[in-house]
């Protein structure tokens, strides 16, 4: 699936018509009820992590999240979960762009994959710092 879905043409089309930059596939688990990132296996539902154009609002991505969603399962006769990576949590951002999503599309005029796994190190570097003073301060151990 893999394969088929970064060699798609009608895809890329879908993505580009939709206002997406930005897209991985991706196999995930919930842990302590956050959902992680996990390196590739079987999947039952495949997810794709999406970036959209920068100057889209909240509401316009979630109209197209739930479009691309309805096309892409047509025309692969899957089922997809699509995420908009916008509105992840940290960890979740970093896991796709820098550990275990492989990128399906890249906007060829801006090239945001390599801002974006910036801004996700940040993000994750910032929000590790809080868990770990969270942790301090509620008497937890923090981890190694």
């Amino acid at each position: 699936m893999e394969k088929e879905l970064k060699e798609s043409k009608e895809l890329k089309e879908m993505l580009v018509k939709h206002g997406v930059v930005l897209a991985y596939l991706f196999d995930s688990h919930l842990e302590n009820g956050h959902l992680r990132a996990t390196p590739m296996g079987e999947m039952n539902i495949y997810k794709l992590g999406m970036l959209f154009e920068k100057d889209m609002r909240r509401f316009q991505r979630e109209l197209h999240i739930n479009a691309l969603r309805n096309e892409i399962n047509h025309l692969f006769q899957n089922d997809f979960e699509v995420i908009d990576l916008k509105d992840a949590a940290p960890i979740l951002m970093y896991q796709i762009a820098n550990k275990y999503g492989q990128l399906l599309f890249e906007d060829s005029l801006t090239h945001p994959q390599v801002e974006f796994k910036a801004y996700t190190a940040s993000r994750c570097a910032d929000w590790n710092a809080f868990l770990e003073a969270h942790k301090e301060i509620s008497g937890a151990r923090p981890t190694q």
